[in-house]
């Protein structure tokens, strides 16, 4: 039996988890894209976007949690 609260359980919804995506701040959306799609290390992706290897792991973090925020209707 799967949690209500564990939505990395559950069948994926693509159709839901682009709309949440689509919701995410600019920047978000590119570091979650950059690390999770296109495999980007943290320091390729300070690099290519000028900031800090700091700021590309907070903005993924913040990103994931958003996400799951979304995802989960809160």
């Amino acid at each position: 039996m799967v949690a209500e609260d564990d939505v990395f359980n559950e069948e994926p919804d693509f159709n839901k988890a682009i709309e949440a995506i689509r919701q995410l701040p600019e920047g978000y959306q590119m570091v979650l894209n950059l690390y999770a799609i296109e495999n980007y290390s943290h320091k390729e992706i300070a690099k290519a976007l000028n900031i800090s290897v700091g700021t590309s792991k907070s903005q993924l973090a913040r990103a994931r949690k958003k996400l799951t925020e979304l995802v989960k209707g809160k």
